[in-house]
């Protein structure tokens, strides 16, 4: 069902690559377009899980770093799913469609995630399932594009993770920073879908909507992140992403004593930094210049395309050492620019 999906969009104008990431046309400034314009990007990139059962709630309750008590068809979350040691192993937005759960996360850890949590299932009355190919996932950002949540059929959310859902599929806010909604709409209403949205915003590349994402601050872990950071240090907690009030859940220790014994020496970064050659990967890592210190003092998140030869990214970083602004990122030495970033209001 996918493969007609893809082959609409080629229609449309897009070129998919090997990892499923977009593009529409050369877009210089991608800052620019989010800036001036509403635009809209198909999530090739992102799959989903969908757990069902008399049991998938208190299985989630028992794996997941939020309360799960707390969805509702009209309120989603930011989550993640950690190893017993604390550090994430999946980065995720979870919502509750009718009895199930459904799971939003990059594809290339999917199915190492579904493998994990299938081992906890045991007797419970649980089904794991990659459910990917009934729905797809659309995002939508820049200025005004609230107006073209109306325009495809659903109610404009007001704040971060409110939802709301029709027939067809949801709408989730994921920040109040700026206007960013994601969709996920069944296959069946997807060419519909895009045609709505399309008419009065711009079909934008996967580098522009992970830009939106970069911009409001919020963390990705992709395959090259899974062990790498403690929900904190991605400012999981500011992001309502953490219950310190739930029950044990995989890492719940760690994560707990961080909490409350105020412990934590690294947080996430809005950073920005020039270069002609190709884009760093996530987990780069940050030096500081001019240090005796050889060893790294944070690594990048991710990154995405702003403008020519200027990029826009999230990193976590020694909170001493980010104050100091004198950094590096990498073998090839660019220096950055720090931003702190605050909790979301």
């Amino acid at each position: 069902m996918q493969q007609s999906w893809r082959e609409f969009l080629i229609q449309q104008g897009a070129t998919i690559n090997d990892h499923n990431l977009v593009t529409f046309s050369d877009e210089i400034n991608s800052n620019e377009l989010l800036d001036t314009s509403a635009c809209v990007t198909p999530c090739l990139d992102y799959g989903l899980i969908r757990v069902s059962g008399a049991d998938a709630q208190s299985f989630l309750q028992g794996q997941t770093s939020n309360d799960v008590k707390e969805l509702s068809p009209s309120r989603s979350q930011l989550s993640s799913y950690n190893h017993p040691k604390g550090r994430i192993l999946a980065l995720f937005v979870l919502h509750k469609i009718g009895e199930s759960y459904v799971i939003r996360m990059p594809r290339e850890i999917l199915a190492s995630t579904l493998k994990r949590l299938q081992m906890f299932v045991m007797r419970s009355a649980v089904k794991l399932e990659d459910v990917s190919e009934d729905y797809v996932i659309i995002g939508l950002a820049g200025r005004g594009c609230s107006k073209n949540v109306s325009a495809a059929g659903f109610k404009v959310p007001e704040n971060q993770f409110d939802t709301f859902a029709t027939e067809s599929g949801l709408v989730t806010r994921l920040s109040n920073r700026e206007e960013l909604f994601e969709l996920l709409v069944e296959i069946d209403h997807s060419q519909a879908a895009w045609n709505s949205l399309c008419a009065q915003a711009k079909a934008v590349a996967s580098h522009t909507w992970r830009l939106a994402k970069i911009r409001c601050g919020i963390p990705e872990v992709f395959q090259d992140t899974v062990e790498a950071f403690i929900p904190q240090m991605v400012n999981l907690d500011w992001l309502t992403g953490i219950s310190f009030t739930k029950g044990c859940y995989p890492g719940q220790e760690i994560v707990a004593r961080m909490h409350y014994l105020g412990n934590l020496k690294k947080r996430m970064y809005l950073v920005s930094f020039k270069t002609s050659e190709a884009m760093p990967v996530s987990n780069e890592k940050i030096f500081e210049i001019d240090s005796s210190n050889t060893q790294s003092v944070g690594n990048l998140v991710y990154c995405a395309p702003a403008s020519k030869d200027e990029y826009l990214g999230l990193a976590v970083i020694n909170i001493k050492s980010a104050e100091s602004q004198s950094l590096k990122l990498g073998e090839k030495e660019l220096a950055l620019k720090v931003s702190s970033l605050q909790p979301e209001s």
